[in-house]
């Protein structure tokens, strides 16, 4: 069966405004996403020094905590950069 759109008397504002609305959101969970993961690395890099002896793993649960700051200040970056850029449309 052949899919055909119906026109629901929507103009082109209210369509934009969704759109805007969507891409907003959409921008929203990308920059939980970048800080869940921060929040991810950061326990388990704490669980790494925390709960193992091996040298190796108090190591890498170290480089974990760098990774936590990279990822947390990215993901800011990137909200306060696309934020601008949906502002300036």
């Amino acid at each position: 069966m052949p899919i055909t759109h119906l026109d629901d008397g929507k103009n082109d504002e209210d369509n934009h405004a969704l759109a805007v609305d969507r891409t907003v959101f959409a921008f929203e969970r990308t920059a939980l996403a970048y800080f869940r993961t921060s929040a991810t690395f950061l326990i388990a890099g704490l669980s790494l020094i925390k709960f193992f002896d091996s040298v190796w793993m108090k190591f890498f649960g170290l480089l974990m905590i760098p990774a936590t700051v990279y990822m947390f200040v990215l993901g800011i970056q990137k909200f306060r950069e696309l934020n601008r850029f949906i502002r300036s449309k």
